[in-house]
């Protein structure tokens, strides 16, 4: 495993940095965005990825027949101004998905960085516990986060 070694004030300087900035972009978005409860999340439908283009051209058509608009409360200008505010959030979601996605993958190779060797040294304590019942007693409450994640195999029937 190839290690990152990156010092840890330098990350910190540079993650105290990026939450002033994501706290000032939070203050300035706030206002005009949307916060839906998990319920009402869920109760949306979700809109195939290929709906925006087929919503602007029934809002097209719409303002043609606004008789037809009319029998289901069509608004083509309301549709289409939903429509706009859904497309300009496309760049922010995705630097927003760049900058998740980095967060994750840095904790994730950190967090494997340090579980690797610490995994290999619990297992050589663990088996040196057995000579030396101080170290026994150290390392037994870690056993729960560094012992076996394997089940045991079901009996056959």
């Amino acid at each position: 495993m190839e290690f990152t070694r990156l010092e840890h004030k330098k990350l910190v300087t540079a993650v105290d940095k990026a939450e002033g900035k994501i706290d000032e972009a939070l203050a300035i978005v706030s206002s005009v965005l949307v916060h839906l409860t998990n319920e009402h999340r869920q109760g949306l439908l979700r809109p195939p990825t290929t709906f925006p283009k087929a919503g602007y051209a029934l809002s097209r058509v719409m303002v043609e027949h606004k008789d037809v608009a009319a029998l289901t409360e069509f608004d083509p200008e309301a549709v289409t101004e939903d429509l706009d505010n859904a497309a300009s959030l496309d760049s922010l979601e995705q630097k927003l998905e760049r900058f998740s996605q980095l967060v994750a993958d840095s904790r994730l190779l950190w967090l494997a960085e340090a579980y690797v060797p610490s995994l290999g040294a619990y297992n050589v304590a663990k088996v040196a516990a057995k000579n030396d019942p101080a170290l026994s007693e150290v390392i037994k409450p870690l056993a729960a986060v560094f012992g076996s994640r394997r089940t045991p195999p079901k009996p056959s029937k």
